[in-house]
């Protein structure tokens, strides 16, 4: 039996080197690492590229700074629910996911210049912690 731990780009850019790379597999907006050792995974480079596309081109900065417009006020791990201004929504398909572990975003334009946005958050996508 694998032992798996599940978790989203945010978490993961310093995983180089604490697990053996053979030990992650790419999963969508998530990594999975075998605890276990008994992963047949991915190569750094793989983990760059998914990272990489994963940001859309925004810096991690950009995509922090997007995501604290959304986020829950209570708990940034919680599902978003917000309105923002509608030039925002090439960088938050991005931001969002990128914080959360992947999940569907959607959009409701409401006829003003802005979006509704919402999405499952980190734990609704099932990350832990």
């Amino acid at each position: 039996m694998s032992c798996i731990a599940r978790i989203g780009a945010v978490a993961s850019a310093g995983l180089a080197g604490v697990h053996g790379m053979s030990d992650i597999k790419i999963r969508e907006h998530a990594i999975e690492i075998a605890l276990d050792g008994s992963g047949n995974g991915a190569s750094k480079e793989d983990l760059d590229a998914w990272l990489e596309k994963g940001m859309g081109g925004y810096s991690t900065e950009e995509l922090r700074e997007a995501f604290s417009k959304v986020s829950d006020k209570t708990h940034w791990k919680n599902d978003v629910d917000a309105v923002v201004p509608a030039s925002m929504k090439a960088i938050l398909e991005f931001a969002i996911p990128f914080h959360t572990g992947g999940g569907q975003v959607t959009f409701e334009d409401l006829e003003d210049g802005t979006l509704r946005v919402r999405a499952p958050g980190y734990w609704t996508n099932g990350m832990d912690g």
